[in-house]
């Protein structure tokens, strides 16, 4: 259901099949159980935050002491953007420390979400330390690649450098993989992105 979902928006923008998808998944598995597999490593990080657009509830319920080391670092994220999308950028900032808090020395696993943590801190170096993508690593796997150099043009976006996120997007999308323009016109990520004239450039150049 996660690579379904993936695949109808990186086709065609169709986001609302795309989360039609995970609610499909979350009643033949259970709602609760649903999100809990999509907290693990096998779901790409996009997808992951298509649960706030259906599952937010169960999020909210969900016990960090119930969860594997693993799915509480993308429980943890999933809360601080919960928070970040309502406005409360103090608020964030809790379970991005308890994140920081959890993965402790143990941090090459779980690098690019401590990256993401620190910019809900707004700590803009040591997020850029844990997110940035060295260019030879597309050699080492094409497809982890383009999703985290767009996790870091996400960490950008967190620490309000808007400049960078686009470069950072353009070189993503630039590259073979399954994140398309229509990815990113259809996530809730990039909106405030949207009324940047680059944002249109970017359309311009990787549209059909």
């Amino acid at each position: 259901y996660s690579h379904l979902a993936e695949a109808l928006i990186g086709r065609d923008g169709a986001i609302d099949d795309a989360l039609k998808a995970l609610e499909e998944g979350g009643d033949v598995l259970g709602r609760t159980e649903f999100v809990r597999r999509m907290l693990s490593g096998q779901s790409p990080w996009g997808n992951k935050m298509l649960l706030l657009d259906v599952f937010a509830e169960e999020i909210e319920e969900l016990d960090l002491d119930s969860l594997t080391l693993e799915q509480s670092i993308y429980y943890l994220i999933l809360r601080a953007e919960q928070y970040w999308r309502l406005g409360d950028k103090d608020l964030a900032k809790a379970p991005a420390e308890t994140l920081l808090e959890l993965a402790g020395r143990n941090v090459a696993p779980y690098g690019r979400q401590v990256g993401l943590a620190y910019a809900y801190l707004g700590q803009g170096r040591e997020a850029v330390q844990y997110l940035a993508v060295p260019p030879e690593q597309i050699n080492t796997n094409a497809r982890t690649y383009q999703h985290f150099v767009v996790m870091e043009a996400y960490g950008q976006v967190l620490l309000g450098n808007q400049d960078a996120a686009f470069e950072r997007l353009d070189h993503a999308l630039s590259v073979p993989g399954p994140i398309s323009i229509e990815t990113i016109l259809a996530s809730p990520l990039w909106l405030e992105l949207q009324s940047n004239s680059k944002f249109q450039s970017l359309i311009n150049k990787y549209g059909d």
